[in-house]
C-alpha cells in the first residue's frame, strides 16, 4: 500500500508525457510503484530480470501486468519459470565489449611473470563465496610439478589480508600476486595464460565473459549461468565447485598443451561475441520493445537456449550475424553450432544419446560395433599412432578415444550430440578431448591432424561430398583417413527394403535414424578414390541378416554357433579381397590424403594396396 500514491503520480506521469512503453528493471523487487504505474496507465511494460530471486505472491501477481520478460540468462529464465510465471520470458545476455589492452600490456606481463614461464590468474571481489581459498589450494596441489607458473588475483575486499596470509601458509608468498583493485583489467586478460573462475555461487558472468571475449582459455566451476557460457572441453572447462583438485587438474590439462588452449581461447572469444555482441543486443531489445509496442503476441511462451528462439523476429541476431559467423573458424554456442543441421536431427541424436554408455556385457556383443572393432584390428597396426594427432567424426560416445589416447595419440572426438560428449571418457593416461561440431564445418585449421576416422557417419548426412572435403582438408598432406558405412549391396538389402516399407518385424531389425541414406561398397569406393589412394578396403560382417540371432539365443556349448566362427574366419582371412571386399553389410576403407586417384591401373579394383607397393 505505501507504493500506491508513488503509482499513481508515475500513472499521470506516463500519461502527460505520452510514452509508449515502459521498460523496468531488476521488476518487482525495487519497482513496485513503477510496475503499478504502468498498469494504472495502461501502458505496456517490458520487465527487465538480472538476478535470481525467489518472489512472492504479490509479486507474481505483478509479473502478469508485464507484456513480456527479458531475462539476462537462461538460468534467470529457468528460475522465473520454475516459480510458474506464465509470462512470456526472452532471454537477452547483457552485451560486453572485449576489454582493450593497452601498449603497457606486454610490461605488465613480464613484470607479473619475473623468472616464471606461464601466468594464471582471476578477476575477483575477494569476499567469502568467490572461491579464492580453493585457487590458492590448486596452485599448490601444482606447485611441485610447475614450479615455474606464477598466480595473479586481481581485485580486492574484506577478505584481501586473510587470503594473503592463506597463501603464505600454502608456501606461495613468492608465486602469487594480488594486485588490488585495478581499473585497467584488460591489461591482466591479455597477461593471462589461463584465466580461472572459481566462484562458488551465482555471480561470476559477468568476469568468465571478459576473459572469453579477451581470448583466454577459462576454466569456471559449474555454478549459475556459467554452464550457459562455456561448453565443457570446446571452448573452455567447467569443474564442480569446493573441488580444488579438479581445479588444478583443469589448469594443468591447459598449461601441458598450449596449443589446445590456444584453439579453445579462440572458440571462447567467438562464442562470447555472439551472446554478448553490443550491437546485436540492442537491435534485439529494440525489436522486442517494438513487437511490445504493437502488441503482437511473442510465439515461444518461454524463450530460453540461444537465439534461434528469436528467429521470429524481424532482424534476430541468428539472421544479421550468419555471415560473421561464417568466417569465424570456431564453433559458436552449441545449439546454433550446427546451423548446417536441422534441429529436428540434432534432437534425434540428442535422444538417442541421452541413455547412459555403460553396459553390462551380452550375448551376441561380438556383432555390436563391428567396425571398430575391424579398424583397431587392420587399420591401427599399419599406422603410426603414438604422437598423432588424431579426429573422430561422429564420435559418438567416444569409443576409440581412450583406446588411441593410451596408445600415446592426442584425440578429439566431435558430434553434434551434448548428451553422447556428455558421457565422453575422461582419459586419465592420454589427450582425449570433445568437441561440439558439425561435421560439414569443422572448427579446425587445414592439415591439422595425422589421422580421420568418420566411421558409419556417410550415410546419415545429406551432402556427402561435404563431409568428405571437411575430412580431407583437416588431415595433414600423406595422413590416413578410416571411413565405414553400411553396404546395402549384400543380403541385407532385402531386410532394408521391408524396413523402409514399414514391416514391423524388419523396421525392428533395423531401425531408421532422421537421415538414412542407402549407401554401397561401390559408392564409398569411388567418393575415397577421387580424393586419396585407398590403401585397403575390407567387408565388415559377411553374415547373412539375422545369424547374430544365432548368438544372442544359443548357449556358448552349443555346436551351432561354430557357424558363425567360421565366417569369422573367413572374414578375417579373405575379408580384403576381391570380390568378398564388396559384399559385406558394412564396408570399411583407409584411404592416404593427397595421394591423387586411388583407383590407377596399378592397383585393381578391391586390391589391398601394401607399403612396398607405394
Amino acid at each position: 500500500m505505501a507504493s500506491l500514491p508513488r503509482a499513481v503520480r508515475l500513472a499521470r506521469h506516463f500519461r502527460r508525457q505520452n510514452y509508449d512503453l515502459i521498460h523496468c528493471n531488476n521488476s518487482f523487487t525495487y519497482q513496485v510503484p513503477t510496475v503499478l504505474g504502468a498498469w494504472f496507465a495502461r501502458k505496456p511494460l517490458v520487465c527487465h530480470f538480472r538476478t535470481i530471486r525467489r518472489l512472492t505472491p504479490w509479486q507474481c501477481w505483478l509479473s502478469r501486468r508485464s507484456v513480456v520478460i527479458v531475462a539476462v540468462s537462461r538460468t534467470v529464465a529457468d528460475a522465473l519459470r520454475d516459480q510458474k510465471i506464465r509470462t512470456p520470458i526472452v532471454v537477452c545476455y547483457n552485451p560486453r565489449e572485449c576489454p582493450t589492452p593497452s601498449p603497457e600490456a606486454t610490461a605488465l606481463r613480464c613484470e607479473l611473470l619475473q623468472d616464471g614461464t606461464a601466468l594464471v590468474g582471476t578477476v575477483s571481489r575477494l569476499e567469502d563465496g568467490k572461491g579464492i581459498e580453493e585457487f590458492l589450494i590448486a596452485a599448490s596441489l601444482l606447485q611441485s610439478r610447475w614450479p615455474n607458473v606464477r598466480y595473479v588475483i586481481v581485485g580486492d575486499g574484506s577478505k584481501a589480508r586473510a587470503f594473503e596470509r592463506k597463501a603464505a601458509e600454502l608456501g606461495l608468498r613468492a608465486q602469487v600476486h594480488f594486485t588490488g583493485f585495478r581499473s585497467n583489467v584488460g591489461d591482466y586478460y591479455a597477461s593471462m595464460d589461463v584465466f580461472v573462475c572459481p566462484s562458488l555461487v551465482e555471480g561470476a558472468q559477468g568476469v568468465v565473459i571478459e576473459a572469453m571475449l579477451a581470448g583466454r582459455p577459462t576454466v569456471a566451476t559449474r555454478v549459475g549461468s556459467v554452464q550457459e557460457l562455456i561448453r565443457n572441453g570446446d571452448n573452455g572447462l567447467i569443474v564442480n565447485p569446493s573441488d580444488p583438485q579438479s581445479l588444478a587438474r583443469a589448469i594443468e590439462s591447459l598449461l601441458a598443451d598450449s596449443m589446445f588452449g590456444q584453439v579453445m581461447g579462440a572458440r571462447a572469444a567467438a562464442s562470447a561475441r555472439y551472446l554478448c555482441d553490443p550491437i546485436a543486443q540492442a537491435r534485439m531489445i529494440d525489436q522486442i520493445f517494438t513487437r511490445a509496442f504493437a502488441g503482437q503476441p511473442f510465439l515461444n511462451p518461454v524463450s530460453i537456449g540461444t537465439l534461434e528462439h528469436f528467429s521470429d523476429l524481424p532482424h534476430s541476431r541468428n539472421r544479421m550475424d550468419r555471415s560473421a559467423r561464417e568466417r569465424e573458424a570456431v564453433p559458436t554456442e552449441s545449439e546454433v553450432d550446427t546451423q548446417r543441421i536441422g534441429n529436428k536431427t540434432k534432437r534425434f541424436y540428442e535422444k538417442s544419446y541421452a541413455t547412459d554408455r555403460r553396459r553390462d556385457a551380452y550375448r551376441g556383443l561380438r556383432f555390436t560395433k563391428m567396425w571398430y572393432r575391424a579398424a583397431l584390428q587392420y587399420c591401427i597396426p599399419r599406422l603410426r599412432v603414438p604422437g598423432s594427432r588424431v579426429l573422430e567424426v561422429g564420435c559418438g560416445y567416444g569409443l576409440l578415444g581412450t583406446y588411441l589416447s593410451q596408445l600415446g595419440a592426442r584425440f578429439i572426438g566431435v558430434d553434434i550430440a551434448l548428451s553422447a560428449l556428455s558421457q565422453f571418457p575422461k582419459s586419465t593416461e592420454g589427450y582425449c578431448h570433445p568437441v561440439v561440431a558439425d561435421a560439414t564445418g569443422l572448427p579446425f585449421a587445414d592439415a591439422s591432424f595425422d589421422l580421420v576416422f568418420c566411421m558409419e557417419v556417410l550415410e546419415h548426412t545429406l551432402d556427402p561430398d561435404a563431409l568428405l572435403d571437411e575430412c580431407f582438408r583437416v588431415v595433414r598432406p600423406g595422413g590416413h583417413l578410416v571411413f565405414s558405412c553400411p553396404n546395402y549391396f549384400s543380403l541385407v538389402f532385402i531386410p532394408k527394403l521391408f524396413a523402409e516399407l514399414g514391416i514391423p518385424y524388419f523396421r525392428e531389425f533395423i531401425g531408421r535414424q532422421f537421415i538414412d541414406r542407402w549407401t554401397t561398397s561401390f559408392e564409398l569406393r569411388r567418393l575415397l578414390a577421387s580424393r586419396g589412394v585407398v590403401e585397403l578396403q575390407r567387408a565388415v560382417r559377411l553374415h547373412p541378416p539375422f545369424f547374430e540371432k544365432v548368438d544372442y539365443r544359443l548357449s556358448d556349448k552349443n555346436p551351432l554357433r561354430r557357424i558363425n566362427d567360421w565366417i569369422f574366419a573367413a572374414e578375417s582371412r579373405w575379408g580384403d579381397s576381391f570380390p568378398l571386399n564388396y559384399m559385406g553389410q558394412h564396408t570399411l576403407c583407409m584411404v592416404q590424403a593427397g595421394g591423387g586417384r586411388g583407383d590407377s591401373s596399378k592397383f585393381p579394383r578391391g586390391h589391398a594396396v601394401q607399403p612396398e607397393d607405394l
